[in-house]
């Protein structure tokens, strides 16, 4: 899946099809971090400003070493691609878990990758609320476990993404809540 999809999505980008919003700002945001100006970029009036007055997705600045390794907007568009297909993960471990078999947690884990709009998250553009799916899901996979920091991290982390997973995260504490409230 991330091989093809990356495949995918970098063609794209060569053939001019992604555009200056998401691929074209988020890779001069990333470029901008890279070079000590901290999610720097252009404004449609040409002014430089930061990433952070049109979204809140400071995880974007974690892209600047591998900026340095790799300076293209393929290394974007390849490293979601990667995340989103490290999304099977939790969905194949609380799939196995819960129905209790191997392979329908491999059935649930394929569904996942094969789920169009999963396939979308890859292919249109570059976002970073795309790295939001794995990490929810890392998270209510550690919270079924009930590895309550590992969930914080990761809950903690997809907040950074974009400013609506917020809403999510805080719907994730209200089950965490229920139950412990269940469990006194």
């Amino acid at each position: 899946f991330a091989a093809g999809m990356s495949a995918l999505a970098v063609l794209q980008q060569q053939a001019f099809e992604t555009g200056r919003f998401d691929v074209g700002n988020l890779t001069q945001a990333v470029w901008s971090t890279a070079h000590g100006r901290v999610l720097e970029m252009t404004d449609l009036q040409g002014r430089q400003i930061s990433r952070l007055g049109a979204h809140f997705d400071p995880l974007v600045a974690l892209l600047a070493p591998l900026w340095w390794l790799w300076p293209s907007p393929s290394m974007l568009l390849v490293v979601q691609a990667v995340a989103v297909a490290l999304g099977a993960v939790p969905v194949f471990l609380l799939a196995r878990k819960h129905l209790g078999s191997e392979s329908a947690g491999l059935a649930c884990a394929l569904v996942y990758l094969l789920y169009p709009p999963t396939q979308w998250l890859v292919v249109d553009d570059f976002h970073p609320v795309a790295f939001a799916t794995p990490l929810l899901l890392g998270a209510i996979w550690f919270l079924d476990e009930d590895r309550l920091l590992p969930f914080a991290l990761c809950a903690g982390a997809a907040c950074l993404t974009k400013e609506q997973v917020g809403l999510t995260v805080a719907m994730l504490g209200t089950v965490l809540l229920g139950l412990a409230c269940a469990g006194a």
